[in-house]
């Protein structure tokens, strides 16, 4: 069971409404004021319903009212928290490994939200708002079911899932306002230094690559660029390192090509770029624990 973010939670002295391996939802978040800084080590997406905040994101100072979405990376600070006595502010904290897996193909629109316009807030667009509403009450109707409910976790994850599509929806008609001159999205200027369009370039590699599982040296070979400068690139621009993004993507194809397709063992080997099946079932026991038959059967 992946702890981090659990760890976070619960260090600071925050109870989950819900969690499992790859999620956790907390209605209220009121007791961060009560400390001086707090570390989460998942991905956070919070939905700001009523009055305001301020707090310092990565040493930024932020500041947060109703009508807002507050998006972070893994590994985000957050430091001097105040909040206002009518502020709420409903947050879901997600593991790499779930994300990739309900965003899909749609995982670049993230990334580029994270890592290259690097936007932490803005606002619900009014199409939206009675979405996020909606979306939330549901979630809540169904977080507080019994737990022996039948499919309770998957009726959850779907539809957190729905949820992450229009966030996804959200941001790309923002960005597009934003291209456009109609809108702006708070810091949402897309950094063009060298690294960040490097990393860009790989990402989009990444993303269109239907063989994954190739060296650090096969991508920094297809951008011109050595493997330990794309690594120190990655590390600059994401705090994760050129194979350790290699991995993640590897490892969702795995699990979806396993768990969600009637593909051959061999021939998922073969899409995903592994030499032979008996080094791609290695593969699959040593960062899974099952071999791959029970992994499709799971």
């Amino acid at each position: 069971m992946n702890t981090s973010g659990i760890h976070a939670a619960r260090s600071i002295q925050i109870s989950a409404d819900y969690y499992d391996d790859d999620i956790i939802i907390i209605d209220n978040i009121k007791k961060f004021a009560e400390h001086d800084s707090a570390k989460m080590e998942m991905n956070l997406i919070a939905l700001v319903s009523s009055g305001k905040a301020r707090m310092n994101i990565n040493g930024k100072e932020t500041h947060l009212e109703a009508r807002q979405l507050l998006v972070c990376p893994p590994n985000t600070t957050f430091s001097d928290m105040l909040f206002s006595t009518d502020f709420e502010f409903k947050m879901m904290l997600l593991t790499n490994r779930i994300l990739y897996s309900f965003l899909r193909d749609k995982i670049k629109v993230w990334n580029d939200l994270m890592y290259i316009y690097k936007v932490y807030t803005f606002p619900y667009q009014d199409a939206y708002a009675g979405f996020f509403s909606h979306f939330y009450n549901i979630l809540r109707l169904c977080v507080e079911t019994p737990n022996e409910t039948p499919y309770r976790n998957d009726i959850i994850h779907s539809i957190l899932q729905a949820g992450l599509l229009g966030l996804t929806a959200n941001f790309l008609s923002l960005r597009d306002e934003s291209r456009q001159g109609d809108a702006t999205i708070h810091g949402g200027h897309p950094d063009t230094t060298r690294g960040s369009i490097l990393f860009q370039r790989f990402l989009n590699q990444l993303n269109n690559s239907r063989q994954k599982f190739r060296s650090v040296e096969s991508f920094a070979a297809g951008l011109c660029i050595s493997p330990k400068y794309l690594t120190a690139v990655c590390k600059k621009q994401s705090d994760k390192t050129a194979h350790e993004w290699i991995r993640d993507y590897v490892l969702e194809d795995i699990r979806y090509h396993l768990r969600h397709t009637d593909l051959p063992i061999k021939e998922i080997s073969d899409r995903i770029g592994f030499p032979n099946t008996s080094f791609f079932g290695r593969y699959v026991k040593e960062h899974f624990g099952v071999t791959p038959m029970q992994l499709r059967q799971s």
